[in-house]
């Protein structure tokens, strides 16, 4: 199965799936996901902020109040088929 199609299976768009890739390395604050994806988050994308809310509402991410993101057990679950498929 192609990234893309295991992308579209798990209603994970390309920019949710840097935002979870890149969580799934170490917990990171929202500002220093910004840094690490501004080239991928071009001006007519959403910014980090967005995809992080998006990812949290699937339960995905959780965020703590000084805006540290970590991946939970689910969005850990998606990221493991995800990257998967890419191998």
């Amino acid at each position: 199965m192609s990234d893309a199609n295991r992308l579209a299976e798990e209603g994970v768009s390309p920019q949710e799936w840097q935002v979870l890739d890149t969580v799934s390395y170490a917990s990171i604050t929202v500002g220093e996901i910004d840094w690490a994806m501004a080239a991928l988050l071009a001006t007519d994308k959403p910014a980090a902020r967005t995809l992080v809310g998006r990812l949290a509402q699937r339960g995905w991410l959780s965020v703590d109040a000084v805006d540290v993101v970590t991946l939970t057990g689910a969005g850990r679950q998606v990221h493991e088929r995800v990257a998967q498929a890419a191998r």
